[in-house]
């Protein structure tokens, strides 16, 4: 065994040491190998070997960092070289010797934070989502002082919420400490949590922890300014003004792009949508008939998907533009730019504050105008957003004032086209003609049910001995999640078998699934939009609260069912109760809702587009005369 070797030698090692931590990786690596073409002891030999192996690694030749760490491991295990070993064999996707190599270097060293870190983020590509919890959550107690542990623990846990094992989360949330954490995407993952189970007001707190943990998190600040729309038993201003207050803060942060776009008030004009929901969602059964109807002669249509998502909407979606463009990978600097070289006059906002927003790209205002409210009705809180396309039911007078844009009215904001699937849905007669009592029921998501909805509707029931209350959302079919809804309607008195809960299925499914029910509740603050469109067109007619998002009312009211909009808590439960006990008015809905919605304005793709284009022409006229 050799056991020294020559000044010369070691001087190569230490050069190649020191090229290495200069970012000299090709150098170092030469002289690693010719160090390792000598005779060596097997201390620098596995020294040698081992960082041959992390350079091969960290230039994506996986197979030959396997190679060269195999080697070295032969002459001795070390933590260190067992955690770049499971790397290898992870990028290989060799994932058991992976897990093994991990395990290894933990019994060695249990509180290697890499280590955990890297074992941690392989279960939870495995959606092992406690032991990767568990790892991850380690690894930062170990150094809170590394922001990239705390945002793959953020990741996982976002991941988890997404999954369909998310009540096993909020066990173990529940036994986390959270006056005493400085973990921001805990408090986060809980505020989301609560929402999602519809308690909105319990989760206020924890994203507002979030937020003031972490104060740039832009994730953290969507969802607690978007919280404020669950709220219950707020005035407008106070709904208002978070999202203004966000708006103003980023402005002043970020800076305006300079354009130099040409003012003639006539010409082709090109106008780009933004958006994350180009693909199958309730979005695309709104968007994809106006993008079919627009017209070609005096617009260049431009598409950005903020979407790694793709399906066959998509494809039809990308067929109505003659450019498309995938950006989710671009920063708002690079997106911003992107939009600036494509010539954009007029850049339109689909999503507001939804999920996968590119607000901060607005707020650097790289098209001469900017429109939101197509896709989220409610203000984007940016002055450089100019205009906010709206309706008198939803922006009445009195609310126009709380919008950072000028408001554009509409004829009507909302419009759907039915998907093909449902043209022929069949009908039914009311479910109340064969039995004693009425059903109820609501199609919306979980996270609309706050507590002052549920004793409303509990309130109701009690108000109908007879009647059953319906719902159907994603979530239900999970047995914990469906526990603790029937445990809210339970407390305030309502019997189990009046509550009739059916969870996620296929989109066709869930609109047959209206057949079962009479008569539908819209919630509020937060109406539904698609889920009260669908409702109709199975001739179930809708009682909805003109509100927080009055989006119940952008629908009724131009189809001509006034009746159905209530204006208070009182007048809802008095139009609920009124019709639900009216049969007679019930057959008629059921016959005629679908013929009258299909012949109304609200699904006329063609004059909706018009009346769009006719709003683009003019907010540009009115610039083209502002630069003169």
């Amino acid at each position: 065994m050799v056991t020294d070797f020559s000044p010369e030698i070691q001087n190569l090692l230490e050069q190649a040491w020191a090229l290495q931590q200069t970012g000299q990786s090709e150098q170092a690596d030469l002289l690693y190998q010719q160090a390792l073409e000598n005779p060596l002891p097997p201390e620098p030999r596995q020294f040698a070997l081992q960082q041959r192996g992390l350079l091969a690694q960290l230039k994506g030749q996986f197979s030959q960092a396997e190679h060269f760490l195999l080697q070295a491991l032969e002459l001795g295990k070390n933590a260190d070289l067992l955690n770049i070993l499971g790397a290898a064999l992870r990028s290989q996707a060799k994932t058991s010797e992976a897990l093994a190599c991990f395990h290894a270097a933990l019994e060695i060293e249990p509180e290697h934070f890499a280590v955990l870190n890297n074992l941690g983020n392989l279960y939870q590509k495995l959606g092992n989502w406690l032991s990767a919890f568990q790892l991850l959550l380690r690894a930062w107690e170990l150094r809170p002082e590394l922001e990239s542990l705390e945002q793959n623990l953020a990741a996982l846990l976002n991941r988890w919420l997404l999954s369909d094992q998310r009540d096993s989360l909020y066990q173990v949330l529940l036994q986390v400490d959270f006056e005493n954490t400085s973990l921001a995407c805990l408090h986060f993952a809980m505020g989301s949590l609560l929402r999602i189970n519809g308690q909105p007001e319990k989760a206020l707190k924890h994203h507002q922890k979030a937020c003031e943990l972490r104060p740039l998190n832009q994730d953290y600040q969507t969802g607690l300014r978007s919280l404020f729309l669950f709220l219950p038993d707020l005035e407008d201003a106070q709904r208002f003004q978070p999202f203004c207050d966000w708006g103003t803060a980023l402005e002043a942060a970020v800076p305006v792009s300079r354009l130099s776009t040409l003012p003639d008030p006539e010409r082709r004009l090109r106008i780009a949508y933004l958006s994350a929901d180009f693909n199958l969602h309730s979005a695309g059964f709104i968007f994809l008939g106006l993008f079919q109807a627009h017209q070609q002669r005096d617009f260049d249509w431009i598409a950005y998907s903020n979407s790694e998502r793709n399906d066959a909407w998509t494809e039809r979606m990308r067929k109505c533009f003659g450019l498309w463009r995938e950006v989710h990978d671009l920063s708002d600097e690079a997106l911003a730019d992107r939009i600036q070289m494509d010539k954009i006059d007029i850049l339109v906002d689909l999503s507001g504050h939804t999920t996968g927003h590119r607000l901060e790209v607005f707020a650097r205002k790289p098209a001469p105008i900017q429109i939101g409210g197509l896709g989220f009705g409610w203000t984007s809180g940016l002055k450089r957003m100019d205009y906010q396309f709206s309706d008198i039911w939803l922006v009445p007078p009195e609310r126009a004032p709380f919008y950072s844009e000028t408001v554009v009215y509409l004829p009507h904001l909302l419009h759907w086209q039915p998907p093909f699937t449902l043209v022929n849905a069949p009908l039914s007669d009311p479910p109340c003609l064969q039995s004693d009592g009425v059903t109820l029921g609501s199609g919306n998501e979980g996270f609309k049910l706050n507590q002052a909805l549920i004793e409303t509707w509990a309130e109701i029931l009690e108000r109908l001995p007879t009647g059953r209350l319906a719902l159907k959302f994603r979530g239900l079919e999970n047995p914990e999640f469906a526990k603790l809804l029937r445990s809210r309607f339970e407390a305030l008195g309502l019997a189990p078998e009046r509550l009739v809960l059916a969870g996620k299925t296929s989109h066709a499914e869930h609109v047959a699934w209206y057949r079962q029910i009479d008569l539908a509740l819209d919630p509020f603050p937060y109406n539904g939009g698609v889920s009260t469109l669908e409702a109709l067109w199975m001739g179930v007619p809708v009682i909805s609260l003109a509100e927080g998002t009055r989006a119940g009312a952008c629908i009724l009211y131009p189809l001509g069912q006034p009746e159905l909009v209530a204006q208070n808590r009182e007048d809802y439960i008095r139009k609920v109760l009124a019709l639900a006990q009216d049969r007679i008015r019930l057959v008629n809905y059921r016959q005629s809702l679908r013929q009258k919605l299909f012949a109304s304005t609200l699904c006329d793709s063609r004059g909706y587009a018009r009346a769009i284009e006719a709003r683009y022409r003019e907010v540009w006229r009115r610039w083209c005369a502002e630069q003169i």
